[in-house]
Parts: structure tokens; sequence; C-alpha cells
């Protein structure tokens, strides 16, 4: 198929879905209090779909891929800097004794 024959159906289906929308919303049977609600409400479920969906698996996998072994790192060279200052303060006090 053209390219120009892709675009002139994919502009067609966006003006024809734009021209359904308005035209549902002007003779809708409700107040534009209740379409304003209706509509925020489906954006909400939308982003909430977004992020249960998308959002939500990538974090948790960098969280386990990024995040987690660093944090462990981390705590492994804390732990060896404490046992090494420890272990240098006994030797320090040793030597003070003697």
């Amino acid at each position: 198929m053209d390219e120009g024959h892709t675009w002139d159906r994919v502009s067609g289906i966006a003006l024809g879905l734009i021209v359904g929308v308005a035209a549902g919303l002007l003779f809708a049977p409700r107040s534009g209090q209740e379409i304003r609600e209706t509509i925020k409400k489906k954006a909400q479920d939308s982003a909430d779909q977004l992020r249960q969906s998308v959002v939500d698996p990538v974090v948790d996998q960098l969280k386990s891929t990024v995040v987690d072994p660093v944090v462990d790192q981390g705590r492994r060279l804390w732990s060896h800097e404490t046992q090494l200052s420890t272990a240098s303060g006994q030797d320090a006090s040793a030597r003070t004794e003697s």
C-alpha cells in the first residue's frame, strides 16, 4: 500500500473520531458538568490502567535489576568499613594499654 493512501486513511479515521466525539458531546442528554465528570473519571481510569500495566512493571524491573543490587553493595561496603574501623579501634586501644 502506498504511503499516501495510508496517511489518507489515518487522517480520515482521526477526523471521523473527532467529529463523532464532538457530535456525541453536543447531542448528549447530559449536562456539561456530568460530561466533564465522566471525562475526568475515564481519564483517571485510563491513567491508572497505564500505570498498572506499564509504569509499575518497569519500576519493579528497574528496582530489582538496578536499585536492589546497588543498595546491597552499599550495605556490604558499610559493613566492611564498620568492621575495619572496629578492628582498627581495637588495635589502637591494645597499643595504648601496653
